[in-house]
């Protein structure tokens, strides 16, 4: 949940508390951390990510 706390400091309470810009956690590559971003965040919490193309 650590994790997701920095998520919610990241887009605030309106969505663009980091000025609108991407993150780490612009998970749809929009360039933007957004509400969008945290629904990924949510819908995959837990699972295991697989690393690819190494």
């Amino acid at each position: 949940m650590k994790d997701m706390k920095t998520v919610v400091v990241i887009i605030g309470d309106n969505g663009t508390s980091n000025g609108g810009k991407s993150s780490w956690y612009d998970f749809n590559l929009d360039g933007l951390t957004n509400e969008d971003d945290r629904l990924i965040i949510e819908q995959n919490f837990g699972k295991k990510c697989q690393a690819t193309g190494l």
